[in-house]
Order: structure tokens, then C-alpha cells, then sequence
């Protein structure tokens, strides 16, 4: 977690977020983590699957400062 930072700019409403995933072999995995320029949680930003995603597993999200 953390290795690559990108700044990114959300607009009002819906944004979708992309990933690309580029490996040689082996397994891989990807997650984000979308903080506010603090490093704190975006009150009110929810993170939802599109319609008809197939579910998945996810880790807690960390607590700022741990």
C-alpha cells in the first residue's frame, strides 16, 4: 500500500475510477485509498460498485495514524 501516490481532482457527483494492472507473472492484487489532502477521510464520499460488478473482498480501511 502506499508505493504509488497519484493526486487526482473528484468532481461534484460520480467519478469512476480506473485501473491499469501491468505485470510480467505471478499474482498480483491493487487497492485505493482516495484521502483528502490531509491524508484523512473525504466526509461524505461513498465508494460503491457499478451495477452488475461481481462482488468482492475487501479489507478494512485503515484509521489515519495507523
Amino acid at each position: 500500500p502506499d508505493q504509488d501516490v497519484v493526486p487526482i481532482r473528484l468532481k461534484e457527483g460520480t467519478n469512476e475510477l480506473m485501473l491499469k494492472i501491468t505485470q510480467g507473472g505471478g499474482g498480483w492484487s491493487a487497492h485505493a485509498r482516495i484521502v483528502g489532502p490531509d491524508v484523512r477521510p473525504i466526509e461524505g464520499l461513498r465508494a460503491e460498485p457499478p451495477p452488475g460488478a461481481a462482488p468482492s473482498t475487501r479489507a478494512p480501511a485503515a484509521k489515519p495514524g495507523s
